[in-house]
């Protein structure tokens, strides 16, 4: 796919605004309503699409001179799952630019992590519908040649109708990048 493409793709001004204690962002094409959370390199919001008004994430990741490495692995997480297409895997929309930030819009799993819902204890049945739908994300993120390198119960989230999706590809290799860290 074509990186940094699509209505939202374009360059424009990204301009931090309070509200609250939170740090919004102007990122066009949509409109930022609240941050999600916060992770070692990138901050999540959650935003409305203008153009079709559903709610997806936004993943900004802040451009800093001396940080081209971070913002490579950025780019990378979106070129590795923007390839895959299964239910089973959180579904990714665009990538772009505002003139301050990098961003990545996904899909909005409003269901919350796997970690939350373990809390009170699973069936054996449930534990093999989750165990089917892991291993369902594994053979699609696999047969495109990725790793995702980070699968544990906080990178595994619910929609909204309590199926169970793969997220959070920030340290997901290619088959390349793994042949090519094995050989030296």
């Amino acid at each position: 796919p074509a990186p940094m493409q699509g209505p939202a793709g374009q360059a424009g001004e990204a301009s931090l605004s309070e509200a609250g204690n939170a740090t919004l962002f102007d990122v066009p094409g949509y409109k930022v309503l609240r941050p999600l959370g916060k992770g070692g390199m990138a901050e999540v919001f959650l935003a409305t699409h203008l153009a079709t008004g559903e709610e997806r994430v936004l993943k900004m990741l802040p451009i800093n001179d001396g940080e081209e490495e971070q913002l490579q692995r950025f780019i990378q997480e979106y070129a590795l799952i923007s390839q895959i297409r299964d239910s089973n895997v959180a579904r990714i929309h665009e990538q772009g630019f505002t003139q301050t930030h990098a961003y990545i819009a996904m899909e909005f799993l409003p269901g919350g992590e796997l970690r939350g819902a373990m809390k009170g204890g699973v069936s054996v049945e449930q534990t093999l519908d989750w165990a089917q739908a892991i291993a369902g994300a594994l053979m699609a993120v696999h047969a495109k040649g990725i790793a995702h390198r980070d699968l544990k119960p906080a990178n595994l989230m619910f929609r909204a109708d309590r199926s169970l999706v793969l997220a959070d590809f920030g340290i997901a290799k290619g088959q390349s990048d793994l042949l090519n860290r094995t050989a030296n």
